[in-house]
């Protein structure tokens, strides 16, 4: 299986430092790079971890074989950071779970905001839950893919702004 013969070569060194650059308030366009093609940071659903790591480089958090997390930025523990993981099957990447900590509730709800005008603009209005809104949209390689954006969460006592990209079952 691929999956596990790539990223079992990166289980025995695993790097516990990211870059020191940390992430603008309410910068969507850093956490995302919107600037790069791609379904989410440059990276296509369907991906390979190959492709991940050449994107986000070796300083991950953790590897599984069916899994990779980074932390950005890794090294802070009082302020705003993310993490973001991405999950492997047989087919490539399907799942991608960015889980941002902001430093109060007036941050969440500006990043919320943020995000939610981003994912408008680019899939069309959300549908409004609860406690989340729904994009469903396909992607350039024809994949599925549902965006969910949760902004009422709290995680081990911190705020959290958690959004999901999972691809469809076909």
């Amino acid at each position: 299986m691929r999956v596990k013969a790539t990223i079992g070569c990166w289980l025995m060194p695993l790097l516990f430092s990211c870059g020191s650059t940390g992430i603008n308030d309410n910068s969507t366009g850093e956490i995302m790079k919107t600037t790069e093609s791609g379904d989410f940071r440059g990276i296509e659903m369907g991906a390979w971890p190959d492709d991940v790591l050449s994107k986000e480089g070796q300083d991950f958090l953790y590897a599984m074989p069916d899994e990779l997390t980074y932390r950005i930025p890794l090294e802070e523990k009082d302020s705003t950071f993310y993490e973001i993981t991405y999950n492997f099957s047989d087919a490539g990447l399907y799942d991608i779970e960015l889980k941002i900590y902001p430093r109060d509730r007036q941050q969440r709800k500006s990043l919320s905001n943020d995000f939610s005008a981003l994912y408008t603009d680019r899939y069309g209005p959300a549908t409004d839950e609860k406690h989340y809104r729904l994009w469903k949209f396909m992607t350039a390689r024809g994949r599925i893919v549902s965006i969910l954006l949760n902004d009422s969460l709290k995680i081990n006592d911190r705020l959290c702004l958690k959004i999901n990209f999972n691809e469809y079952k076909r």
